[in-house]
């Protein structure tokens, strides 16, 4: 075993160190340094970790210790020559930055004792005393290290965005537009290659967090990446001051150029760039910037061409229509008019023009036949897209209008009609806002969908944009063969209102039990008499629901009328809500308690019939499995005129863990005698809020 410095590694092979594991503090005890130690690394005081408390990137706080433990550990290494290399990297990396440090270790495990010969080759060839030298070329070593040529072209393009956190909507615009992904032909394959590699740079601790919408970066992994590229690259972190630009013979070798969210004085007449395939021009004053007419005259290679924050208008720079190759143009925040020149970018597959400002989308648009993403979410001005317009994107993928158009014509005569959907037979993902049911054809069949935020009615624009969300706002029944029916089978988040010929929300809309839906919000019906009924649901119900409110149901006399069918039926149910459904005389019935083991948060209002919160079960209805029994988190009840009783001493020992419960309010409830049974009051060990403002003959405890 052998322990130096920063790393611990133990191996009982010969020739390499499989099955390494880390342990890794947040920060090391500081070094002493002579003077001329410290004045040599002042100029990477940046570098340093954090000690205490939060950091600027959002970390967690750090933990001072006083021994370095930052270690590799194994198996006994047994090869003498491989301890003295793991030895003398472990000087080497003894100053080193724990965002380093880990990478590090990473890329050696299970390596051959070839390739620590390496490593430590290259940690000598730099001077130890100055701490970039060192950052580089331990960086190097993990990005050589790394198993594939797209996890590096993908871990080179997010430190080239300059940002802590990058989205990856983004880096999908950059990745598709460069081509970096191989063997992909969809943008869901690339999507999904995406989350993948992300995911093994984030196992290879080069990415702080990896989220489903977005990723985390360290400035230190950042900037060391940046400087790879040399003069193939020009890149500034985020918010940075751009005064002058670079010279001109770095400007001709440059491939990519990133200035994300920059203040910048100028932009040159003339891009003097005749290699560069990425440009990302984001301005950050407080004014737009124009760009000159002939500025992309020597950029005939570029691939990818963000602008953002520009003022393109009357019409973008005529130079524009050099731009032969491009495959991906993202026009976020810019003011925009007349862009028709767009149509000449015939290899064109992504276009945004999310957030501008413009009012009229040109029918050249409609001559970009290998468009495969159009984003016009947040043009909230955009009052006019042509007929057909839609309809000839033939390779359309995915569409986002989300906060944007709404000016749907039903017959198409002067605007965009929804049955051109129905022609896009790539479609699989759509952000679509529909303001009145009317417009909303019968026969429009959307079935390839893997995700989609549809809301049809006057609804504002909310929601996860990775999910599969549907509102609906219909004065009209659902048909078997409606187009909108066919949604409901794949939707996770469904909301329903003042739908028409409903009474029992399964059996009448979907008989497979909804096994997809997570979140269920029913509200303003008359018609609607139970949620689930165990004489017409022959499958499990609801069986991924994790939260489920209903409001202004004024004919629901259950939420679950007779036995459930399976033990899944609403197994996964935390959150209930349910406010103003007058008919309403029990909550929980005593058959439904024993699937309620995920149950957290109850909260019901205003309701005049409520007698009963959970109905009392008999002895064989219990749950005897403690795991299993229902573990309360929050329970509020509030106006509920005629509650007699929340639950007995009977179904409290038998069904409930009260230990969790943190939350106890209850309002204006009159006849209720009391809150909870004295048995079990030893038993609310966690409780931190309580309120009880009701009759003066209700009381606590009771029973």
């Amino acid at each position: 075993m052998v322990e130096e410095g920063n790393i611990l590694i133990e191996d009982k092979s010969k020739g390499s160190c499989p099955h390494l594991c880390w342990r890794l503090p947040l920060s090391r005890k500081a070094k002493k340094k002579t003077t001329n130690e410290q004045a040599k690394s002042d100029e990477v005081a940046d570098f340093q970790p954090t000690v205490e408390g939060k950091d600027d990137m959002g970390t967690e706080e750090r933990k001072d210790t006083e021994d370095e433990n930052t270690s590799i550990q194994g198996d006994a290494i047994k090869d003498p020559i491989l301890e003295s290399i793991t030895m003398e990297i472990a000087k080497r990396c003894a100053d080193l930055p724990d965002v380093i440090v880990s990478p590090l270790a990473k890329a050696l495990s299970n390596k051959e004792k070839c390739d620590w010969e390496k490593a430590l080759k290259q940690l000598e060839s730099f001077d130890e005393n100055n701490m970039q030298e060192k950052i580089h070329s331990a960086l190097e070593i993990i990005y050589h290290n790394l198993e594939s040529d797209e996890l590096k072209s993908l871990f080179f393009l997010i430190a080239l965005q300059g940002r802590y956190y990058v989205y990856k909507y983004d880096l999908l615009i950059f990745s598709v537009g460069l081509g970096l992904f191989k063997n992909v032909d969809t943008l869901e394959e690339a999507r999904n290659r995406l989350h993948a590699l992300t995911k093994e740079l984030k196992d290879s601790c080069l990415l702080i967090e990896d989220e489903n919408l977005w990723i985390a970066v360290h400035d230190i992994v950042r900037e060391a990446a940046v400087s790879f590229r040399g003069q193939k690259v020009f890149s500034l972190k985020a918010y940075s001051e751009l005064k002058n630009w670079p010279e001109r013979d770095h400007l001709r070798k440059c491939q990519e150029i990133y200035l994300p969210w920059c203040y910048m004085d100028y932009l040159p007449d003339k891009l003097e760039s005749p290699e560069l395939q990425a440009l990302a021009l984001e301005n950050q004053n407080k004014s737009y910037m124009q760009i000159p007419d002939s500025f992309f005259e020597e950029t005939g290679e570029l691939k990818v061409l963000d602008i953002s924050g520009i003022d393109c208008t009357p019409k973008p720079p005529k130079s524009l229509g050099f731009l032969k190759n491009l495959t991906s143009l993202y026009l976020f925040y810019c003011m925009l008019e007349d862009i028709a020149i767009v149509g000449e970018l015939k290899n064109l597959q992504i276009l945004s023009l999310s957030k501008s400002n413009i009012q009229e989308l040109p029918r050249e648009i409609g001559q970009l036949h290998q468009l495969r993403l159009l984003d016009l979410d947040r043009c909230s001005n955009l009052k006019v897209i042509p007929p057909k317009v839609i309809s000839s994107l033939k390779r359309l993928e995915e569409l986002y209008m989300g906060s944007g158009f709404v000016n749907w014509d039903i017959e198409g005569n002067t605007n965009a009609s929804l049955t051109e959907l129905g022609e896009l037979q790539y479609l699989t993902s759509i952000d679509l806002p529909v303001p009145d049911a009317q417009l909303w054809p019968v026969d429009l069949f959307l079935s390839k969908l893997e995700r989609f935020r549809i809301f049809v009615g006057d609804w504002s624009w909310d929601g996860n944009y990775d999910s599969r969300r549907l509102k609906l706002k219909l004065n009209r029944s659902l048909q078997s063969d409606d187009g909108v029916k066919m949604l409901l089978k794949d939707v996770d988040e469904l909301t329903l209102h003042g739908l028409i010929g409903v009474m029992n929300v399964l059996h009448d809309l979907d008989s497979d039990g909804y096994p997809l839906l997570q979140h269920l919000t029913i509200q303003n019906n008359d018609e609607i008499r139970c949620i689930a009924m165990s004489s017409s649901d022959t499958l499990s119900a609801l069986p991924n629901l994790e939260s489920l409110a209903l409001e202004n149901l004024n004919s629901l006399e259950y939420v679950c009328q007779g036995p459930l069918v399976g033990k899944s039926s609403f197994s996964k149910l935390k959150n209930v809500e349910i406010k103003y459904c007058e008919k309403l005389a029990i909550i929980f019935p005593a058959s439904a308690l024993r699937n309620l083991h995920h149950l957290e948060n109850v909260t019901v209002s205003n309701c005049s019939s409520v007698e009963e919160i959970f109905e009392g079960q008999e002895p064989n209805e219990r749950n005897s499995d403690a795991e299993m029994r229902i573990q309360l988190r929050s329970l509020c009840l509030i106006q509920l005129p005629r509650l007699k009783q929340i639950w007995n001493e009977t179904i409290l020992q038998g069904t409930f863990n009260l230990e969790n419960l943190e939350k106890l309010y209850v309002e204006d409830c009159p006849v209720l005698e009391y809150v909870i049974p004295t048995s079990v009051a030893e038993y609310l060990v966690h409780l931190k809020e309580l309120k009880i403002l009701t009759s003066p003959t209700t009381v606590l405890y009771g029973g």
